[in-house]
């Protein structure tokens, strides 16, 4: 990049915004410093802190831990993770080898004890609502709208099977690794340096080697980098960031394929029912946006088309929506929030089903775009921060009630029973 466009960088994000004028109480009780984490953990364990008592469901976590407790708790078989699916067969289906490694760091200190799986699930969701919380305010989002936005992501009832089911996580690493690429990224962008670019590309390999719909995710910052920041095709900068994309993803091509093979999982996606796949965008869409009629097992039969249609009318409106704070910005989050919506509404195993932990990671583009928007005048202002403390609230609330069906093995298949 040219010394001017660093500076443009300089000028315009920064992954330690200036600290706002101040705004009263709001600033000492909430946004100044170290609060609005520690709003972010405390509401956060106050949710989830029961989780610690559940045990498993029997949805794949009694295979993955205690079936394969004496392979997950020798360190020897740590590159055997690389060259297994998450289930420890080869071939297999999915290649997932960071899950597979968080299960292992539990396993040596935790056992087979359930407990110890919980802990890291809420440790790991805790961290993503933090650094949901930081991309938002390296964006530019207000300090107090980027809390709010951050604890609705916290407590936002769709996610609970992502915290609560233990192997939920594997969302939540692939966002981690996504959200931590983002910021470094802007770093780069903005201070230039073969630091930030190396820690970029770490990040992009771990949210390769947690999810595959992660490959995905190098497309979006290939389209913020040249929509969104303005970035030129042959500037050195983006073609160094192309490029390591490119030997990432097909590095993590040979090794996958030299795991689960080169088709597998892919005919699902190409032989999907196009209805199904609507059903399941309707579904996701209105699980986000209203997070009503949830469900441990959904399938299409559940869905509710009318709450997918209101929030597909919320979501042109925000598209539509004039007083942005940076237009292209917000269609970026949209762009992110669909895009990432779009593979967990094909049905990759062999019945069809929208399982709600898939809308860990798009949940935070849809945060990213709610962040850009702007309401004029300090009473519209005022009227908005108490509607959304409301929302926080209810989906609080919400989130607190479904979290029970994940206790034990009884309480999720008769939940599964009774919604699905």
């Amino acid at each position: 990049m040219s010394s001017r466009r660093k500076h443009e960088g300089k000028q315009t994000v920064s992954a330690q915004p200036a600290q706002a004028p101040r705004s009263g109480w709001t600033e000492t009780v909430f946004t100044a410093g170290w609060r609005p984490y520690a709003w972010i953990c405390g509401i956060g364990l106050l949710l989830y802190a029961r989780v610690l008592s559940f045990g498993y469901t029997s949805l794949d976590d009694i295979h993955l831990i205690v079936s394969n407790r004496a392979l997950l708790g020798d360190w020897h078989n740590v590159g055997r993770a690389f060259a297994s699916d998450v289930f420890w067969k080869s071939p297999g289906a999915y290649y997932r080898p960071l899950l597979t490694l968080s299960l292992m760091a539990d396993r040596l200190w935790g056992g087979i004890d359930p407990r110890a799986y919980h802990l890291g699930n809420i440790v790991l969701h805790l961290a993503c609502a933090a650094l949901v919380l930081r991309l938002l305010r390296a964006l530019g989002t207000g300090p107090l709208a980027a809390l709010l936005l951050a604890l609705a992501f916290t407590v936002h009832p769709a996610l609970t099977q992502a915290v609560a089911w233990i192997p939920g996580r594997n969302d939540m690493l692939m966002a981690a690794g996504a959200l931590l690429a983002v910021l470094a990224l802007l770093r780069f962008i903005a201070a230039g340096g073969w630091r930030w670019y190396w820690a970029h590309l770490g990040c992009v390999a771990l949210g390769l080697l947690a999810k595959e719909t992660f490959l995905l995710f190098p497309v979006l910052m290939l389209a913020y980098l040249l929509a969104v920041r303005r970035e030129r095709w042959r500037a050195p900068s983006t073609l160094a960031l192309v490029a390591a994309w490119l030997a990432l993803i097909l590095l993590y091509l040979v090794l996958r394929h030299r795991v689960v093979g080169a088709g597998a999982g892919l005919g699902h996606y190409l032989s999907a029912d196009g209805g199904a796949v609507a059903i399941g965008m309707l579904s996701y869409l209105g699980k986000a946006m209203l997070p009503l009629g949830l469900s441990v097992l959904p399938v299409p039969a559940d869905v509710r088309i009318g709450y997918g249609l209101a929030a597909l009318a919320l979501l042109v409106v925000v598209w539509c929506w004039r007083g942005a704070a940076d237009r292209r910005t917000l269609r970026f989050g949209l762009a992110w929030f669909v895009a990432l919506l779009l593979p967990a509404a094909f049905f990759n195993t062999g019945h069809v089903s929208f399982l709600e932990h898939r809308l860990y990671l798009p949940l935070a583009g849809l945060a990213v775009a709610l962040g850009q928007i702007r309401v004029p005048g300090p009473r519209w202002r005022g009227m908005a921060a108490a509607a959304a403390m409301l929302v926080v609230a209810a989906f609080g609330g919400m989130a607190f009630a479904h979290c029970g069906v994940f206790r034990d093995t009884a309480s999720f298949w008769q939940s599964a029973v009774e919604s699905s």
